[in-house]
């Protein structure tokens, strides 16, 4: 049966895992000593009238291991592994898609492998896009016709004053007494101060806007690669056993 590059991909994992596995394993297990020697002990009585029951005992270790079939194990294991891995390297030189973005195609054919690149690195713009900052929403803004994306406030008022001494009467004059004044200080105005903010933020709406658009073609760049995934798979099955065979002969 015909597999796709979507499966060939998902048996590597398994039989890349598995071959690791095994290769780790049979490398400790050929370091032992005790699993790759054996040794017999057999008794020879001088004469008839001894038997081996009585003054010796025959023992025998079998050898639990050999590097011959350690080797055989292991070997193969990477061989499957191998072909599989050729398989999905083979294929993906022909695994290509469209990029349809918002009824447009966007990319022609292009190759999986930078389907996948197009996939993280859009991803990453979107961590980019969505720490933008945004314009206070408590201000009223208007764009500065003279600076390219840059927005500036209404303008608030305020009052600049001065300290100053000021003469306050205290009592009027009359026909038995003068006036009486003191002098204080006190707050001038002077004239006021037109505030405004400049911001190079961006608006609510145009933030979203970008991060849609981000994930509106990170949604694309997945659907092209499950498309392509949809390649017949181009299967090798020389590869892993010929290479095992040159190694191991």
């Amino acid at each position: 049966m015909t597999k796709s590059l979507a499966q060939v991909v998902g048996v590597e994992k398994h039989l890349r895992k598995k071959d690791n596995e095994v290769g780790s394993s049979l490398k400790k297990r050929v370091q032992v000593p005790a699993l790759i020697t054996g040794r017999t002990k057999t008794f020879r009585e001088k004469n008839d009238q001894i038997t081996p029951e009585q003054y010796g005992h025959n023992e025998y270790q079998q050898v639990a291991l050999t590097v011959e079939d350690a080797l055989k194990e292991a070997g193969s294991y990477s061989a499957a592994a191998l072909n599989v891995i050729a398989s999905k390297d083979r294929t993906n030189q022909v695994a290509t898609a469209d990029v349809e973005f918002r009824s447009t195609t966007l990319l022609r054919d292009v190759p999986v492998s930078h389907l996948l690149f197009l996939e993280n690195y859009l991803t990453e713009w979107r961590t980019f896009l969505f720490v933008l900052p945004v314009l206070d929403p408590s201000r009223k803004w208007t764009e500065d016709e003279g600076r390219q994306g840059q927005w500036k406030s209404d303008i608030q008022v305020t009052d600049r004053t001065l300290p100053s001494k000021v003469v306050v009467s205290l009592t009027k004059a009359t026909d038995k007494f003068a006036e009486t004044a003191q002098l204080i200080d006190q707050q001038v105005l002077v004239g006021w101060f037109d505030n405004q903010i400049l911001s190079g933020a961006v608006t609510e709406d145009r933030k979203k806007h970008l991060l849609d658009n981000c994930d509106d073609l990170i949604a694309a760049v997945k659907d092209a690669v499950a498309q392509a995934n949809k390649t017949e798979a181009i299967e090798e099955t020389a590869e892993g056993p010929a290479l095992m065979a040159a190694l191991l002969a």
